[in-house]
């Protein structure tokens, strides 16, 4: 490993991302405007119309207001903007990039690629 590598390692907006994508990282600082989170809610559920539910519940919304979310909107982009858009209201600054990251590389939501495409420096 690299120094440049450790000290990318020691730094907490550094990631190494699941095996697929298997490099280091540099997560965004701040949190993501309502644009990136409407363009990320139009992509999370191409992989599976569940995917926004897995999401949502790895970034701890609860099972109420997933369901009343589910309810109120008809089409899966709106679903996920809509609860991106909630989870970022609710936490505020605690809404990060790497919060983020996080949550869309758990081995249940299975994103790295929208992870790298909206929360890593490019």
């Amino acid at each position: 490993m690299s120094k440049e590598d450790q000290q990318c390692i020691d730094k907490t907006q550094c990631f190494i991302l699941p095996c697929q994508l298997c490099f280091f990282v540099l997560v965004k600082p701040g949190c993501p405007s309502e644009q990136i989170l409407e363009e990320l809610g139009s992509e999370i559920h191409s992989h599976s119309v569940y995917s926004w539910k897995k999401l949502a519940r790895r970034l701890e919304i609860n099972e109420g207001k997933i369901n009343s979310i589910d309810e109120q909107e008809k089409e899966m982009s709106e679903k996920a903007y809509k609860m991106l858009l909630f989870w970022k209201q609710v936490n505020g600054r605690g809404a990060t990039y790497e919060v983020l990251l996080k949550a869309l590389t758990d081995k249940l939501v299975n994103r790295a690629d929208l992870a790298k495409m909206y929360c890593c420096e490019s």
